[in-house]
């Protein structure tokens, strides 16, 4: 049975056995075009413009982290992560989600009640481990870091982070990457 993580800063230690784990955002409106990133650190940072994986990027350099491509009409785009293969010089994978013409079209997380996100065990028969709703959280908000994977040892840890952002240009910046023109 999954946990439910309800609020910014609950998690889960992640099982020393778990090495194959997809983060999945699923939502059923159909005016709504959720888009989903990763990004791979070390303490806040990141070392390279591919260290960023989104629909335009869709494999980091080591492999670990695969983007399942942008998804305008099916209501799910997914992000695989290999634990195991993430380099020991990375100690962060942060997600993000935008939605795509929120402002043309007057949407934000709020106005997708049914999205959600679930971490799954992708070798344990996709057993869903985790979900959170994000929609309470970010009414009003268009961009937002919703949930990191830290290493802790030789875990990691899995938590909800859920706050809004002014767009990917900031987990950009904040990751000391500079924007492409």
């Amino acid at each position: 049975m999954a946990i439910k993580l309800k609020k910014d800063g609950e998690g889960i230690v992640l099982d020393k056995g778990l090495n194959h784990v997809a983060l999945i955002v699923k939502w059923t409106e159909e005016n709504i075009d959720i888009d989903i990133q990763a990004i791979m650190l070390k303490d806040g940072k990141a070392d390279e413009d591919e260290d960023f994986v989104y629909y335009y990027n869709l494999v980091h350099p080591s492999g670990a982290i695969v983007h399942s491509g942008d998804a305008k009409k099916n209501g799910q785009e997914k992000i695989s992560i290999i634990l195991k293969d993430v380099p020991e010089t990375k100690n962060e994978i942060c997600l993000s989600a935008s939605i795509d013409k929120a402002v043309i079209r007057g949407q934000h997380f709020g106005k997708s009640p049914s999205a959600v996100i679930e971490l799954v065990d992708l070798d344990n028969d996709n057993q869903v481990i985790a979900t959170y709703h994000p929609s309470i959280d970010l009414i009003g908000e268009i961009c937002a870091r919703l949930t990191i994977f830290k290493r802790e040892g030789s875990r990691w840890r899995y938590d909800v982070v859920s706050h809004g952002i002014q767009g990917l240009e900031e987990i950009i910046l904040d990751a000391g990457l500079t924007l492409q023109d």
